[in-house]
């Protein structure tokens, strides 16, 4: 029981006289069938209800929490000291939550209680404290309202997300997607695909709100002459990257030809589907397609009326060649070797018709100089090699690429998850000692509310993956480290650690 100078405290704190109610915590002692516990538990969807004013004059501001953590989430997890309300608010990338009660005594227990805390599945404590009326009054106002007031503030990716998985409506929520689609600029676009990367596959809307959302992009592209071409590209690179996340399947390319042969072909309209198939090359398992694809672009550009066309269409087949030609390229100069399978592959790798690499040679005795070289060469590459700790499983690919390569030119790129932990773990290869130095510095930067560690790994990467840069016998970089081609999140690319 609170003291009368702590109550005081409290009544200064919330700035008005406590208004007597009955608390969420007594009504529902029992669950009964007209009083059932789980009915506002779990009650993800914010509402009207919102803007009442709350009867809750004692509140509690809870930071570090996981960015995924919703309001029934945050609501769950205080209740047992008798939360009557919770939501959370995003102030730029950060966002914290606010809980209610009516009662300062359960308020002051919840703050002791909850205060340095750490829940499950989150590998930082809670930090709780008592915050004023006025406060949480702001922090409402902060509180998510509208695609487009979330989309062009400050708030991460994340709050986006979040916003789209709170929609009733999900067929609804894909309509405001799309129109956005359609007038955002490069920067806005950027962090709508990172939204639409971080959606849950366990969200119940998730398939509705694909499928609603592929077919009014769809729909947008055959009837381009309703758009201009900008708008046309957003539309065709957002329906890329629903391919390169997996939100969707399928051949890209057969669409995009199928999307050519259908539309009116008008200039706005082959830019948005030209704009798809650019996206989607990075997906290297569409070969014949994406060359029938291509070769009816250039078809077209030879057989338009309009000189315009055909020189926009010349352009996307010059920058298609021009990111297809360093690839090829690099393969031709590569040593024969059996193929290596893909991170994501389930096939086992065949067996080698060629000679083998020098990392599968048998072992033959080797004189002694040359047995010093090479553990002298082994000790070195464990030296390059870094472990990073505490990333965020929704932190995109290239974003970690674009943080390590600041550094200095990375090699190799592996991306694992523990048993139990929310966060992931990488071991990365630098290519210079100095740039493994100068990655150490990042330790303790946060990246979307984590504090990632940077420490020297105690071993080497030891496979070879075909996304890994490739060097010949001199020492010549043949293919830099491809990771971080695409924008999909960390989780999507774990490495197994059999």
């Amino acid at each position: 029981m609170m003291d009368v100078k702590t109550t005081k405290t409290w009544e200064d704190l919330s700035l008005c006289r406590s208004v007597s109610t009955i608390s969420s915590s007594a009504s529902t002692a029992e669950a009964t069938a007209g009083n059932d516990v789980s009915s506002f538990l779990f009650d993800d969807c914010r509402d009207d209800a919102s803007l009442v004013k709350s009867p809750c004059k004692f509140w509690l501001c809870v930071g570090h929490l996981s960015l995924g953590t919703t309001d029934a989430e945050l609501k769950s997890l205080f209740y047992p000291y008798g939360a009557d309300e919770a939501f959370t608010a995003w102030e730029g990338p950060q966002m914290s939550g606010f809980v209610g009660f009516t009662s300062p005594e359960m308020a002051d227990l919840a703050a002791q209680k909850m205060h340095a805390f750490i829940p499950r599945r989150q590998s930082q404590a809670l930090v709780v404290h008592p915050v004023s009326l006025d406060d949480v009054a702001q922090a409402r106002s902060r509180s998510l309202k509208s695609l487009l007031a979330v989309l062009y503030s400050e708030s991460a990716p994340q709050a986006i997300s979040a916003l789209i998985q709170h929609s009733k409506l999900p067929a609804a929520m894909a309509g405001e997607v799309a129109t956005e689609v359609a007038r955002a600029s490069p920067v806005v676009l950027q962090r709508l695909v990172s939204a639409l990367a971080g959606l849950s596959t366990q969200w119940a809307g998730f398939v509705a709100f694909n499928e609603e959302l592929l077919k009014l992009l769809l729909r947008s592209l055959l009837e381009a002459n309703e758009l201009n071409p900008a708008q046309s590209i957003n539309c065709g690179a957002v329906v890329g990257n629903l391919f390169m996340l997996n939100m969707i399947t399928g051949d890209p390319y057969y669409l995009a030809t199928r999307l050519l042969q259908r539309g009116s072909q008008q200039l706005a309209q082959l830019e948005g589907v030209c704009a798809l198939a650019h996206t989607c090359t990075p997906l290297t398992t569409y070969h014949i397609s994406r060359a029938a694809f291509w070769a009816q672009v250039t078809e077209m550009a030879t057989m338009a009326a309009d000189a315009e066309t055909s020189e926009v269409l010349l352009g996307h087949l010059r920058r298609y060649t021009k990111s297809a030609t360093p690839q090829s390229a690099a393969a031709s100069l590569q040593p024969a070797r059996a193929s290596l399978p893909h991170p994501f592959s389930t096939m086992p790798c065949p067996p080698p018709t060629t000679s083998l690499p020098h990392h599968t040679q048998p072992f033959v005795p080797l004189s002694a100089p040359r047995t010093f070289a090479q553990h002298s060469r082994q000790d070195e590459v464990k030296r390059r090699t870094i472990y990073v700790s505490h990333l965020p499983g929704l932190l995109p690919q290239n974003m970690l690429l674009e943080l390590l390569t600041a550094a200095g030119a990375v090699n190799k790129i592996r991306i694992c998850a523990g048993t139990g932990y929310c966060t992931l773990f990488a071991f990365v290869e630098m290519r210079t000692l100095e740039g493994a130095q100068r990655a150490m510095s990042m330790n303790g930067l946060q990246l979307m509310g984590f504090a990632i560690r940077v420490q020297t790994a105690r071993n080497a990467v030891q496979d070879v993956v075909k996304e890994d840069a490739h060097f010949d016998s001199d020492g010549n970089l043949l293919q830099p480290c491809l990771f971080g081609a695409t924008q999909a999140p960390l989780s999507q690319c774990l490495t197994s650690m059999s």
